[in-house]
């Protein structure tokens, strides 16, 4: 298949960012070595962000598994999407105001299904993947809300000679971000952004900055 368009010189100025995006969405998706990443493990087979969900990824052939960070009270970092507990288990309020302890009598919830499985933490997480694929971390808070979190991700790749396989971690915020940048030097960050192009359903997220 190729795409044929004429001289971005003839082009308006209105449509040649369109041409670059059609470029961009035809590069990824008739790229002949694509890159498969399992969001939140495979989430379509399994409850997201579980241990069973990464287990189905790696058995599917999943080169990366992207998953999400939080911390409970005691500064034990965990597995889950969301910053409260409701949705995902059988628990209620937020992520930052439970013990571990009491993180780890939780079971996961599908939909309104409680299951016989614990929602994981990230040092449960790695020991179960062991870098038979490589792991994505998406930090949604920083250590304005989550104290030191981005030491103890460190730390815990650091623990686990996990260098290799954990080497990018991404966020909507900035702030996490430069913390990790002072931390390790050798982690690939990324800034995470929501934008708003005409005909792309994409937006603008309203904390991005120029600078970013």
């Amino acid at each position: 298949m190729n795409l044929i368009f004429p001289p971005l010189k003839e082009v308006p100025v209105g449509r040649r960012m369109l041409i670059v995006i059609l470029c961009s969405i035809y590069s990824l998706c008739f790229s002949q070595n694509p890159i498969i990443i399992a969001h939140r493990g495979a989430s379509a087979y399994a409850p997201e962000n579980s241990i069973s969900a990464f287990e189905k990824a790696i058995e599917m052939g999943a080169v990366i598994i992207e998953t999400d960070v939080h911390q409970t009270k005691d500064s034990v970092v965990v597995i889950m999407h969301d910053l409260s507990l409701d949705r995902t288990t059988n628990g209620e309020g937020l992520i930052k105001d439970i013990s571990s302890s009491d993180f780890k009598q939780l079971s996961i919830k599908l939909q309104k299904t409680v299951l016989k499985e614990n929602p994981p933490t990230l040092e449960e997480a790695i020991i179960a993947i062991n870098g038979r694929c490589k792991l994505l971390i998406e930090l949604k808070k920083g250590n304005s809300y989550y104290p030191n979190i981005e030491k103890h991700i460190v730390d815990l790749i650091a623990k686990y000679n996990a260098q290799n396989w954990i080497s990018t971690i991404h966020s909507f915020e900035k702030e996490p971000l430069i913390n990790f940048a002072k931390r390790d030097s050798s982690i690939n960050l990324q800034k995470l952004i929501v934008f708003n192009l005409p005909l792309v359903s994409f937006n603008f997220d309203k904390h991005f900055n120029k600078d970013d």
